[in-house]
């Protein structure tokens, strides 16, 4: 989309949602202001033309030609644990509509990836490590103590 309208509460922007004309949906990104740090894109151009290359539940890729900058948005549900890059450099995601994901992408072709990264799944497989080390060495000294 090309363009981006922002809200100061969920409230306000569900209210826009419900009175936006199908036309607006599709060309301008509704995002809470707390969300979005980016300039204004006013959408005057036309829609930019995607292509997803890899769908999978961890991870989506995207070719993308736009004729400005604007926003991919994926009708994905946004998480947290989803990360972004654009043309292999870093991006930040943007929760639009109130639940969606989108991507800031420059003018022209880029490669847009996807990769779900959730923080809680490493660090719940970091504890488990670390139990296991724990009950393995409990185990081996409690095996020890009964030789002896």
């Amino acid at each position: 989309v090309g363009g981006v309208r922002t809200f100061a509460s969920p409230g306000d922007l569900n209210a826009a949602l419900a009175a936006a004309s199908r036309e607006e949906l599709g060309t301008t990104a509704f995002v809470l202001a707390e969300d979005w740090s980016g300039p204004t894109l006013d959408g005057g151009w036309p829609l930019s033309e995607a292509t997803i290359t890899e769908y999978g539940d961890d991870a989506v890729r995207v070719r993308v030609d736009a004729p400005a900058s604007a926003l991919l948005v994926l009708t994905d549900s946004w998480d947290a644990g989803w990360v972004a890059t654009v043309d292999g450099d870093s991006a930040e995601i943007v929760r639009v509509y109130g639940t969606f994901r989108a991507v800031r992408i420059p003018a022209g072709a880029s490669e847009v990836a996807f990769a779900y990264r959730p923080t809680e799944t490493y660090v719940g497989f970091g504890l488990m490590a670390v139990a296991a080390v724990g009950l393995m060495a409990w185990a081996w000294l409690s095996l020890r103590r009964t030789d002896v």
